[in-house]
């Protein structure tokens, strides 16, 4: 297996825990958005590592705890927006506009 494939398969499993999150809440995504929103989860972590990383000299928290507070607050306010959604005349079909 490539390195590219390998990485790709890697990312993919966070694509595909989106999208059950998603269909888990009754949603039905719009082709793209659970690799988007992947990928802001993705980033967001990434932010959370890098900041530590970067920062040597600031006295930070625990960094798994924060990205613990990071992936939480997303999630929650992904299942908010998705609460919002049901009232849409389009639910139960969500577009990245719904988490705008």
């Amino acid at each position: 297996m490539s390195g590219w494939s390998a990485r790709s398969q890697r990312y993919e499993i966070f694509v595909v825990s989106v999208r059950e999150f998603l269909t888990t809440h009754g949603a039905e995504p719009a082709s793209g958005l659970p690799a988007r929103l992947a990928t802001a989860l993705l980033s967001a972590v990434h932010g959370v590592i890098a900041l530590q990383l970067g920062t040597p000299t600031m006295r930070l928290p625990d960094v798994r705890g924060t990205g613990r507070l990071v992936i939480a607050s997303l999630v929650d306010a992904w299942a908010i927006k998705l609460a919002a959604a049901r009232q849409s005349k389009t639910w139960p079909r969500v577009t990245l506009a719904a988490f705008a």
